[in-house]
Formats: C-alpha cells, structure tokens, sequence
C-alpha cells in the first residue's frame, strides 16, 4: 500500500480535512460548491471503481507531491468549469507501449492524410512527435500530405512550404491550404495532429468507410494523453460526439471530412491564439452559446453536419505541461481587439495564402511570440 501527500484538494464550500482511506471505496460527491482537504499527512487510493464528481464550479488540485491512482476503471469528473491538476504530478499507473502499435493497410486508397505544422519556438518535441506520428504511416503505406508554415529555414523538406511574417495560430487557415495541394482522386481528408498514435489498427478502413455516410467522422472513441515518456496516462476523456459536457471530453486532435463538404464548410478559420477545434465543432453542433463575434456568428448558423466516430483510442504525444497551454487566458492577447474590432479588420486575407497581420496590428506578433515561448514544449 502506498502513501501519498495531498496537501490541497479544493472544491468551493464543504469541508473535509485529514482524511485516511486504506481500503477500496467509492468517492462520490454531487452538486458541492465546496470540498476542501488541507494537509492530509497520509492519503492513499487504490482499486477505485468509481470516482465521480458532479456540477462542480471549481475543481483545483495544489501543491500535490505525488498523486498515485492505480487500477482506476472509471474516473469521471462531470460539468466542472474550472479544472487545474498539474500533470507533471499526476500519475495513473497504466503501461502503454506505443511502439508495438501498427496500422492496417489501406483497402482503398480514397482517403489521405492531412498535416499542417508550424513551430515558431523551434521546439525539438513537437518535431520529433511529428516525425514519429509519419512514420507509422509510412510503414502502412497509408498516403498523406504535410504542409510546413515557415518563417526561415524548413524542418520538414518533404513538405509544402509557405511563408509567413505573422506569428498567429491558423491551423484551420493552413488545412484550407493543403487541401488545394491534395491531388483530387482522394475524395475524404482526415486532418490530423502531428502526435497521434492509434490503437485501433484498421483506423483508415474504418473512417473511409464512416465517410461514405456521414460528413464528418472523430477518428477516436477515447483519446489519452501520455506522459513524457509516452508510456503512462495523464488523462483520458471521451470523444464530443459521444460526451457533449463541456469540459468533459476532447473535440480536438483530428476531423476527418468528405472533401466536399469540407470546402463548403470545413473549419473556422480565425481562432488565430488558438482554440480552432473547440469553435469549430461547438459550431457544427451547435453547442453552447453563439458568441459576440460577427465571423463566429455566421460559422454557426452554417448547416449541421452529419457526425460519426470510429472505435478505438488515439494517444496524443507529450509536449509539455497542459497547464503551460493557458487555453482560458491566452485569448486575453486579443480582448482589446475583440471590443473594437471584427477579427477580419485586423488581418490581411488574399487567396490560397497564409493570414497575416495589418501593420497596425503587428505588435501582437511579439505578444503572441511570448505566449508561445512560455508553454514550454520541450520541458518537462
């Protein structure tokens, strides 16, 4: 039995502290606006069935040493909006071995592979995930396609190459570009991060043939979140499809599209600090609220899409701490903007190339550079 310090375990309003567990249970707290456990000098949790919180309004884990959950088949934390757990100390003991992990080959090959990569920080990680990632492909011979946003020398020299002079997210931006490098006999694009790894060996059979039927189709069922030696879990969530409370799943990590439907609708495009994924499914399935943002607006009245997943968990390769992500205060960079401006006025926008910034609104490249920089990604 192992022990372990929690200095810190905080929910608003109800009180618990010194609390000694030395057998299995079931932890369950509904509709609490405050849980808090202060200096526990001995906490240990083995065996859990069950952990489920519910409608919480503030979930923040501090100061843990070691937290240790093993042999956990259900963690389950449901509609909290504020979650911090700083995963460098997180440890769910599960053994993953990614390398044994290979793809089928593909029955048809109607369906490629879309990437779009950009490292402003020239982050040594978020490279050798993506050469990694390819790689798998490579020994299925399942086809796909990179692009490489560059602003000096490329990383990457068998991708397509684009320049740019503005430091901004525009993932979804660069998807549009690829696709009209794509060669047309691939009627389906899944595209994809570059640091998934599948479990599922037939996944490219699989969304080729959910694509025949549905718009677009998750390439996961479950998504987990390694650890920097990609062989523990951090966490694991569900896809949206599946579990459509926020905060309660991924809509991130990849969308796979029948290419016409793409160019009619595809992604949104100006989430430029990041954050494209979450507008653009909560956008095709109309979830939460419609935002101020005039582009946004238009985005989510577009016609809802047909939606599937395929079965299966994809594993997403470490680079860095989530907490350095900052998804929440990063779209701070643009608050002042967004009170005066539609996202539109401040970029430049010509065909079949990159956004870039007007000149009155470049200083936010230094801004956004930092913000880059402070995630991180090579740390542990």
């Amino acid at each position: 039995m192992n022990k372990y310090l929690l200095q810190k375990l905080r929910l608003n309003n109800k009180c618990f502290n010194k609390i000694n567990n030395n057998s299995d249970v079931i932890f369950n707290v509904e509709n609490s606006t405050d849980l808090k456990i202060e200096n526990s000098t001995d906490l240990n949790i083995e065996d859990i069935t069950d952990l489920n919180i519910e409608n919480s309004t503030d979930l923040n884990i501090e100061d843990i040493t070691d937290l240790n959950i093993e042999n956990s088949t259900d963690l389950n934390i449901e509609e909290n909006h504020d979650v911090i757990i700083d995963d460098t100390y997180l440890n769910i003991e599960n053994n993953i071995n990614i390398n044994n992990l290979k793809y089928n080959k593909p029955t048809k090959y109607d369906l490629i592979v879309g990437f779009v990569y950009f490292n402003y920080t020239k982050s040594k990680r978020l490279l050798m995930n993506y050469l990694y990632t390819v790689n798998k492909l490579k020994l299925s011979n399942i086809p796909y396609y990179t692009l490489e946003l560059v602003d000096s020398i490329p990383e990457i020299p068998e991708a397509i190459h684009i320049q740019s002079k503005s430091i901004m997210f525009q993932k979804e931006r660069l998807c549009y570009l690829l696709e009209k490098h794509i060669p047309e006999k691939y009627s389906k694009i899944l595209f994809l991060d570059c640091d998934i790894i599948f479990d599922n060996q037939n996944w490219y059979n699989d969304i080729s043939n959910l694509l025949e039927t549905n718009n677009i189709v998750h390439p996961f069922t479950f998504a987990i979140l390694l650890n920097i030696s990609y062989n523990k879990i951090i966490l694991k969530k569900q896809s949206i499809l599946i579990n459509k409370k926020q905060f309660a799943s991924h809509e991130e990590y990849g969308w796979a599209f029948q290419r016409k439907w793409f160019n009619k609708i595809g992604f949104y495009q100006y989430a430029i600090i990041g954050g494209g994924d979450t507008f653009s499914v909560y956008g095709w399935l109309k979830l939460g609220k419609r935002l101020k943002y005039a582009e946004y607006n238009k985005f989510y009245n577009l016609e809802k899409p047909k939606a599937s997943y395929i079965s299966g968990t994809i594993y997403h390769l470490y680079h860095g701490s989530r907490n350095n992500r900052q998804h929440i205060t990063r779209q701070n960079i643009l608050k002042n903007i967004n009170n005066l401006y539609s996202i539109r006025d401040i970029l430049i926008i010509k065909e079949n190339q990159p956004f870039e910034f007007k000149s009155q609104f470049t200083y936010l490249n230094n801004q956004i550079k930092k913000y880059l920089i402070n995630r991180f990604d090579d740390s542990i």
